[in-house]
């Protein structure tokens, strides 16, 4: 049985996020004084007195605005309400009730959905008595917190886990696996359009303006009878561009996203070619040791006379060159062109990242097909490898006894990568060696 889902909405700037970090216990929603830093859904998950839930964080709802953005907000908020099963409204007691809370209110009790009015940012008890005209909204469920002082939340934890079903009916069962997949690139390469393909939904929003993602989205979904968990990340732009400090968090949340990942799914602008941030972003994902898949995406915009896949792989290895092991795909987040192949490739660098080679097999290897093949050097001595091991996965990590680390150049031991990539067939995963002295 799924966890239960409860939704966290009001207008913007009543806390939220606060909200939704306390209980959650991690700093994985934005906060900032500005409105509408929160624009797309985030789910995280809590446990309290043993029962455990999925908590949604959605963007401030602002009824009387018609701009574009604040319309997709509007039905990214809806959305989360039709998937929950229980609502937390929140509203800011130093703000007072506003016309825009009544109608919130109004639209709320037509989805016939329990609902637990959260009268937040009631710091002190002299506030207390301030929290009594948003009784006239009429919910039946009220609590009283400061979400950002840890005030009530243990009274509003027990009141949210009274609505949720009992523990008796909730089926257990045992966590199925998933790949993660963390989808990276600049801004507005088109990674929340990718997204949104994919899931076949806006379950994110899509803009022309840049950096409209601010937070890292976790989705799960299954394809092929495989589940998936994707990470849509905020654009990654260099540290000498970032002014916004909500734009500074989301970078490093985005960074944050590869070191959970399994696969990362590095998106390119075809019309842009390559620039220094994608190489700049793909030598992070290199460095934290993730499979990469390398996507071109926006190939439908591409002139036909540009449409030449073998000299933008040349580009992509001259430029990217210590990814020649991330096999690469030529997509269209719009049109959905090829878009469905990138879960072939990601599953088969999932198993090379999984892949353990046997010892006795490593080490036949070694005598037979790869020391033979090291080249010698003209300075110093003969590199031999007397045996090794795999001590790890995911991903995959070798240490080498050998007669003198000091043999290996650097040049030597991405020559020793290769020949282990080659032997065994690890496909768009980097590979870690380590070196000792017997």
């Amino acid at each position: 049985m799924a966890l239960p889902k409860i939704a966290i909405l009001g207008r913007p700037n009543v806390g939220k996020s606060t909200l939704f970090n306390r209980i959650c216990g991690l700093r994985k929603a934005i906060v900032d004084s500005l409105p509408g830093v929160t624009r797309d859904r985030l789910y995280g998950q809590a446990e309290w007195e043993g029962r455990s839930f999925s908590l949604i964080d959605t963007g401030g709802l602002d009824l009387f605005a018609s701009e574009e953005m604040t319309e997709k907000v509007k039905e990214q908020v809806f959305r989360a309400v039709k998937d929950a099963d229980l609502l937390l409204f929140v509203v800011d007691v130093r703000s007072g009730l506003s016309p825009l809370e009544s109608e919130i209110a109004r639209l709320l009790r037509k989805h016939n959905k329990p609902i637990i009015l959260v009268i937040n940012k009631v710091d002190h008890p002299g506030l207390e008595k301030e929290a009594a005209e948003f009784y006239q909204l009429g919910f039946a469920q009220n609590c009283i917190i400061s979400a950002e002082h840890r005030r009530g939340i243990g009274e509003l934890l027990d009141l949210i886990t009274s609505q949720l079903p009992s523990a008796e009916e909730v089926e257990e069962k045992e966590e199925e696996p998933e790949i993660k997949i963390a989808v990276v690139g600049r801004t507005n390469v088109g990674k929340s359009s990718l997204v949104n393909k994919i899931l076949g939904e806006e379950r994110v929003l899509v803009s022309e303006e840049p950096g409209t993602t601010r937070d890292s989205i976790d989705t799960l979904f299954s394809y092929e009878y495989i589940k998936y968990r994707i990470i849509d990340t905020a654009g990654i732009r260099r540290k000498r561009v970032l002014r916004e400090p909500a734009e500074i968090i989301s970078v490093l949340k985005a960074r944050q996203s590869l070191e959970r990942a399994d696969v990362i799914l590095l998106l390119l602008d075809a019309t842009e070619g390559i620039t220094s941030g994608d190489v700049a972003i793909a030598t992070y994902a290199e460095k934290k040791g993730r499979g990469v898949v390398i996507l071109v995406n926006k190939w439908d915009l591409m002139p036909p006379e540009w449409k030449n896949t073998d000299l933008y792989l040349k580009e992509i290895r001259k430029r990217i060159h210590f990814l020649r092991y991330a096999p690469t795909l030529f997509i269209s987040a719009k049109t959905g062109q090829r878009v469905f192949k990138i879960f072939d490739l990601v599953q088969q660098v999932f198993i090379s990242m999984s892949l353990r080679v046997p010892t006795p097999v490593l080490n036949q290897a070694i005598h037979k097909v790869i020391s033979p093949r090291l080249p010698s050097p003209k300075r110093r001595g003969k590199p031999r490898i007397l045996y090794g091991s795999q001590v790890d996965i995911r991903p995959p990590r070798f240490v080498f006894f050998v007669n003198n680390p000091r043999n290996f150049t650097p040049a030597y031991r991405r020559y020793l990568t290769e020949q282990i990539r080659q032997a065994f067939g690890f496909y768009g995963t980097p590979i870690k060696i380590e070196l000792r002295k017997k």
